[in-house]
């Protein structure tokens, strides 16, 4: 965090503020310390890998998130992926027309 001397504090009390890149202008250190927030942990940045794992584990479970209706309407995604318990919920017409 750089600190420039033209843009002073948020909070008026004077000091120059800080300037962060992501935040934009927050307050002088002196205010934040009084804030009394600590942070217990560092924040988690997901790397390309990770992420790429995380989508995989979502794609194959999608499946198990599909319900029989979306909206009132019979769910074509569900039927396909479950015809055994399709059955149960729509008519042979209904089947026949995905």
């Amino acid at each position: 965090m750089k600190h420039y001397p033209k843009i002073l504090c948020p909070r008026q009390c004077g000091n120059n503020a800080v300037i962060d890149p992501i935040f934009g202008i927050l307050p002088c250190k002196k205010c934040i310390a009084n804030d009394n927030v600590t942070i217990t942990r560092t924040p988690e940045f997901v790397n390309i890998n990770k992420m790429h794992r995380i989508q995989h584990q979502r794609d194959k479970g999608k499946r198990d998130l599909l319900q029989p209706f979306e909206g009132g309407k019979m769910s074509v995604d569900f039927a396909k992926a479950y015809p055994k318990l399709a059955k149960n919920y729509f008519t042979n017409k209904e089947l026949e027309s995905i």
